[in-house]
């Protein structure tokens, strides 16, 4: 199944551009001229990854952002600008945006942010996962058995995750942010000598 990306720009030479570009990709994509419509698209669309200009008339990116994480959470959001600056990524990241990108889009870049994009993707689905299993584990008055490598590729995971979606994980995992902390600093200590006791015969 393609992965579902929606891009959001209200210039139309560039939605287009950037809509063929991911196409090409192999991308299923989808394109809205406004964040009003991108909201509507969203909803049935169901996008794994929402690209979306920051500057726009009506509702703009940061609107877009802070519609979508309440709606669709483990939705991905990359915003564009033409004016980068630090205040515009660090606005960006504390509404819970993944990264941003300047305009115009340099293939490359987009590229490689999109496939970091999908890992975490697959990475929060995995946590969600196994943070299920716990629970109805716990109801049951058992818990299922977890294989140890995929323990291990799921703490792996964790302690790469950008900053940007560790609030999500927070949330998955019912932790406040000192309790991720800790959480962090002992899966460091504790994550090689579990590795190395999974490769013992």
């Amino acid at each position: 199944m393609k992965t579902r990306v929606l891009v959001v720009d209200d210039e139309d030479g560039s939605r287009t551009a950037l809509t063929l570009l991911l196409s090409t990709w192999g991308y299923d994509v989808d394109g809205a001229e406004s964040g009003e419509e991108a909201l509507e698209r969203a909803r049935t669309f169901r996008p794994a990854i929402v690209i979306a200009d920051l500057i726009m008339p009506g509702l703009d990116g940061l609107g877009v952002l802070k519609a979508l994480r309440a709606e669709l959470p483990d939705t991905v959001i990359v915003l564009l600008t033409g004016y980068a600056t630090i205040e515009t990524a660090v606005m960006a990241m504390r509404e819970g945006a993944y990264d941003y990108l300047t305009k115009p889009v340099e293939p490359g870049r987009l590229s490689a942010l999109l496939e970091r994009a999908l890992e975490n993707v697959r990475m929060v689905h995995e946590v969600t996962v196994l943070r299920r299993q716990l629970q109805e584990g716990a109801r049951a008055g058992k818990l299922r058995p977890i294989a140890p490598e995929q323990f291990v590729a799921s703490m792996m995971g964790l302690l790469l995750f950008p900053f940007a979606i560790r609030p999500a994980l927070c949330e998955l995992l019912g932790f406040d942010s000192e309790r991720w902390e800790a959480f962090l600093k002992e899966r460091r200590r504790m994550l090689p000598d579990f590795v190395m006791a999974g490769l013992r015969p």
